[in-house]
């Protein structure tokens, strides 16, 4: 009986120094990968936390590695770790020697770069041995998951932990989410990290809602994203492609500039949807009425949250829906952006606002293509009474979230 592919691999632990670990670096036989678990990256204390352990003697947890055929070696899982040893050699950072519990030691060596050390603190940091864990016959699409069982990310939600073994499906997340870096998909500028994967997270879900058609298979609560995630085939070409234009578009947009400009997760998700189901619809010149809408919208739906009132009205243009009632849509959009965000019922009530708002700036050329005439439905049934219970049932009543 033949051996399954994924019990062929070999993990075995190897101890090296610090010192043997860089000398590696330096002559190409051991290189560090970008982090395969979506990691933030690591703040100047959090590079002093990991000096300070080491010249304590304590431990900091194994480094992994991937054997190539050639016997050079990768460094999967722990790369972060080992560019700040090599930082430090290099006298790029220096030593916090005010972290608890206190040390008299440690506080004599204070804001000191490693060439001020003494020879025997140097020596000391050298010679601190190291765990290796190095994976030989693995094969590349196994080694994510392994990383992830092996370092037990708990906090993952199960579909996050599902988007991990997806397949070829998971592949072009990770290759979008790769390219969208480039675009401006960082901390910075969209408000949050990709720890536990939340980027994975949102194009997953907006590229099963593309292929399908319909948002609320999106939702966490959607037995198809649950399936469609197992299944882990690849996304059709132009669901690719559409899916990644508007990405590329939303996130360029020199409104994210902006610091009132942030995205959580479920922003995010809606914003995205919008720009591509108004993409295919009305033409790639929709981005720039979709930019203008999120100018103001985030920073009043912002100021509602914090307890404030709007600052500057709404810049709607006339007809058909300029007696939109605002915040009352804004308090609405908040609610499910903060609760039960990524559920079906959420995703729609969001998606229902953003597109109301995009018609009301004018952001549509014709009031006869879907989705507007279910639009101007809606408009009418929550016209007079906009909170959470009456959008909501105007949006299950006009069967909101099914695409065109």
């Amino acid at each position: 009986m033949a051996t399954p592919r994924a019990l062929r691999g070999v993990a075995r632990p190897r101890v090296q120094t610090v010192g043997e670990l860089l000398a590696e670096l330096d002559d190409g036989n051991l290189r560090i990968e970008l982090d395969r678990t979506g990691a933030a990256e690591w703040s100047e204390h959090r590079k002093h936390l990991l000096l300070d352990s080491i010249l304590r003697g304590w431990p900091i947890g194994p480094l992994y590695a991937l054997v190539a055929e050639d016997g050079r070696r990768t460094v999967v899982d722990g790369g972060r770790r080992l560019g700040t040893l090599r930082e430090f050699t290099a006298n790029e950072l220096d030593v916090d020697g005010r972290l608890t519990p206190h040390s008299d030691s440690l506080s004599d060596i204070d804001s000191k770069t490693y060439q001020d050390l003494s020879s025997g603190l140097r020596s000391a940091f050298n010679d601190y041995p190291v765990v290796v864990i190095e994976f030989d016959g693995i094969a590349q699409e196994d080694i994510r998951p392994a990383l992830f069982r092996i370092n037990d990310v708990d906090r993952m939600s199960a579909a996050q932990r599902r988007m991990v073994e997806a397949g070829k499906f998971g592949e072009q997340i990770r290759e979008l989410t790769s390219s969208a870096a480039d675009w401006g998909l960082t901390t910075e500028r969209i408000g949050f990290s990709n720890v536990s994967l939340f980027y994975e997270d949102v194009l997953g879900r907006v590229i099963v809602a593309v292929e399908q058609r319909d948002l609320r298979v999106a939702g966490s609560d959607s037995a198809p994203l649950a399936a469609r995630l197992r299944a882990g085939h690849p996304a059709p070409p132009d669901v690719y492609a559409a899916v990644s234009d508007a990405l590329k578009s939303l996130v360029a947009r020199p409104e994210l500039a902006e610091p009132a400009v942030r995205f959580s997760k479920a922003t995010l998700a809606s914003w995205l949807l919008l720009m591509v189901y108004a993409q295919r619809q009305f033409g790639p010149g929709v981005e720039h009425y979709v930019g203008y809408l999120m100018e103001w919208l985030e920073p009043q739906r912002r100021r509602l949250a914090a307890g404030l009132d709007l600052d500057s009205e709404p810049p709607f243009r006339g007809e058909p829906m300029a007696d939109l009632p605002a915040a009352d849509l804004l308090v609405v959009f908040n609610d499910r952006a903060a609760v039960e965000t990524m559920t079906s019922e959420s995703l729609c009530i969001r998606d229902a606002v953003l597109w109301m708002f995009l018609v009301a700036v004018g952001g549509v050329p014709t009031l006869d293509r879907p989705p507007v005439p279910q639009l101007l439905v809606l408009h009418d049934q929550i016209r007079n009474s906009a909170d959470l219970e009456s959008v909501a049932a105007a949006v299950h009543a006009v069967e909101w979230g099914r695409w065109a």
